[in-house]
């Protein structure tokens, strides 16, 4: 059952990187874009971290993602 929801939330990463490339996508909207991808991944990591019995104490990687947006 994690294996399928695993694959889903894949699925809305791809999703959501091509919305991000989109020239037709509103900037303001690519920021909202941005941010869904990373709390996703976020969410990803974890649900690996815990199948594979990831060492307790260690969080996975904060998401550099949002570094990136250009917000000006």
């Amino acid at each position: 059952m994690l294996d399928t929801t695993y694959n889903r939330l894949q699925e809305l990463l791809q999703l959501l990187y091509l919305l991000s490339r989109d020239p037709g996508v509103p900037k303001d909207a690519r920021y909202h874009v941005t941010v869904a991808q990373s709390e996703i991944a976020l969410l990803s990591r974890q649900m690996q971290n815990s199948t594979s019995g990831g060492e307790p104490g260690i969080r996975p990687a904060k998401s550099t993602a949002l570094a990136a947006v250009d917000r000006g």
